[in-house]
């Protein structure tokens, strides 16, 4: 490491400890300083710390609120690890994710605040989170591609930092990109124990990791696989009756529980209500990324064939996105099960993100670039400001310190409210 960087780095770690906000601003600034990913990392922790519990839009709780309300019961109990595993073979309280249970388990042990809890929650998730995005940067070259610069803006935005609202399923996302990405764009083996792991943060990972599983059994079917995203775009309705009996069925004796909950129809009703109350913008801005990345990935097809039969490794990154794009449609019509299409866009995003950046222009993927950047920008925003309902107000203008002395749990979003009325 050059003297150089020695001071860079603790600069950057004062100026974090004096204004976290700031330092998120520095680091994108230095984005190539091999300490530009900590800095997020560490914001991270502190958006988890300085965190506002919000409310969910129907009469259930909020991911948020629950795992406040079973952190602050753990915290008054005499748990041991001897009667913890009960909490993963009762069927009545539906507990399969083990990371998350250990986690509450053994913060509560040492405090009932559960703003340390959601720290705890933003270290683990903000590094995966971080080091996710740091991928594609030190991937890039000597630099990122103009045109790349609303890629990677979307790529850090389709699961934000926020989403640690929703700690099992938003972390388990990160996790198995952080495993799988690697061997499919370099042939990193050594990381798949990680896509492995994300099935022990929330179970329902055991989806991709099959879907994985299949492709490398398999082997690349690009063209197939094509075929089969393109199909699966326009499905637009699913029997849940029908879904559920063969899931119950066929599935092991623990997922069934939860398997219930997610095919039922009255939970797909009570979505449907949530959707059907929501503002325009929430409707179709996930609509927009959705459509921008299925015409890019198009042109990539078309166009850029010669490019996949050079570069192997890009090819078979192409076939599993593709591949699991296709599954993730499907699962889309079950209610929760749009979420996967989250984690299919990390992976399209990160090879759109390649495709850029390496592969020859080419004048009509850049005409598609050109109409998907408005979409993309609407996505931004909007990824942003469901953000901001969660950021505390001394995530901008606070730091640690003041944090353990002051407690403001008003959000970014009340603030703007109350000053600009809307």
């Amino acid at each position: 490491m050059s003297t150089k960087t020695n001071p860079e780095r603790k600069y950057s770690l004062i100026l974090f400890l004096i204004w976290p906000f700031f330092s998120i601003i520095y680091a994108i600034k230095n984005y190539r300083a091999i300490w530009a990913k900590d800095l997020v990392w560490f914001f991270v922790i502190f958006f988890g710390f300085t965190l506002t519990i919000i409310l969910a839009d129907s009469d259930e709780q909020s991911d948020g609120s629950r795992y406040r309300d079973k952190f602050v019961a753990m915290a008054g109990q005499q748990v041991n690890f001897d009667n913890i595993s009960v909490l993963f073979y009762d069927e009545d309280s539906q507990v399969l994710d083990v990371i998350e249970t250990i986690v509450i388990f053994t913060v509560s042990r040492f405090t009932d605040n559960y703003h340390v809890l959601f720290a705890v929650f933003g270290l683990i998730f903000g590094y995966f989170y971080s080091r996710n995005i740091w991928y594609l940067i030190d991937r890039a070259g000597k630099g990122i591609a103009t045109e790349n610069i609303p890629i990677i803006l979307t790529f850090a935005f389709v699961v934000g930092f926020w989403e640690i609202n929703g700690f099992r399923f938003w972390t388990a996302t990160h996790i198995f990109l952080f495993g799988t990405l690697p061997y499919l764009f370099e042939g990193k083996k050594n990381y798949l124990g990680f896509a492995v792991l994300a099935v022990f943060m929330h179970f329902s990972y055991v989806l991709p990791l099959l879907v994985l599983g299949f492709h490398i059994a398999t082997g690349k079917r690009t063209s197939v696989y094509f075929i089969l995203f393109l199909l699966t775009f326009f499905v637009k309705e699913l029997n849940l009756t029908q879904l559920g009996e063969f899931l119950t069925a066929n599935l092991p004796e623990i997922f069934v529980p939860r398997v219930k909950g997610y095919v039922n129809e009255e939970y797909a009703s009570s979505i449907s209500e949530i959707y059907a109350k929501a503002n325009w913008y929430v409707l179709y801005y996930q609509l927009a990324l959705q459509w921008s990345i299925t015409s890019l990935m198009v042109g990539i097809f078309f166009y850029g064939n010669a490019f996949l039969k050079v570069n192997k490794n890009f090819d078979r990154l192409f076939s599993y996105t593709l591949l699991l794009y296709s599954v993730a449609n499907i699962f889309s019509l079950i209610p929760s099960g749009g979420r996967f299409l989250s984690l299919a866009n990390l992976f399209a995003i990160a090879l759109i993100f390649f495709y850029l950046q390496y592969a020859p222009k080419i004048k009509s993927i850049r005409k598609l670039m050109f109409f998907a950047i408005p979409a993309l920008s609407l996505y931004v925003i909007v990824a942003l400001r469901i953000g901001i309902q969660a950021m505390g107000i001394l995530c901008i203008v606070g730091n640690p310190l003041l944090r353990i002395f002051i407690n403001a749990d008003v959000t970014v979003l009340e603030v703007l409210k109350g000053v600009f009325g809307f």
